[in-house]
């Protein structure tokens, strides 16, 4: 489940205007209402939307285990819980952005890029094949602002 995409659906069905982009919203119409609605999300009652979505392990488990009320026990793998900045104007960002870049250079290894970028890694989080560290200022680096470390290293 992704949270960007449900959110999407949820300002759909409200009527309000945005623009996508991969997993990003770099505009949105009403950001206060978008706001209301992602907050939402922390309120949701995930076992029961995720039973919605599951079908029956098998055709007659329903009927057969009907006088038993079992229900499914979610967990989860991987989650993560993303806080995401949006700048009423471009000056803002401007000042922000070369401070946000040397962090994520001095705070990012090669494979937390490349787990961002969906590059597999082996179990023991070991790199296959080479990467090359493209070191940049933070000035030069001309990458979009909601991935800024991502054009700072590349896989060859």
């Amino acid at each position: 489940m992704n949270g960007r995409a449900w959110l999407a659906r949820q300002m759909d069905r409200a009527g309000i205007r945005y623009l996508q982009q991969d997993n990003c919203f770099p505009w949105v119409a009403d950001w206060g209402q978008a706001q209301r609605l992602i907050n939402t999300q922390q309120e949701a009652k995930w076992p029961e939307l995720l039973d919605e979505d599951r079908p029956p392990a098998e055709p007659d488990s329903r009927r057969d285990l009907q006088p038993f009320p079992l229900r499914y026990y979610w967990s989860t793998y991987q989650s993560e819980w993303a806080t995401d900045s949006v700048f009423g104007r471009a000056e803002e960002l401007r000042r922000l952005y070369p401070l946000l870049l040397h962090h994520a250079m001095i705070t990012f290894g090669n494979g937390d890029v490349l787990r961002f970028l969906g590059k597999k890694l082996a179990a023991a989080g070991e790199i296959n094949g080479n990467v090359t560290a493209i070191t940049k200022t933070p000035s030069s680096c001309t990458t979009k602002p909601t991935r800024p470390w991502a054009a700072c290293c590349a896989q060859n």
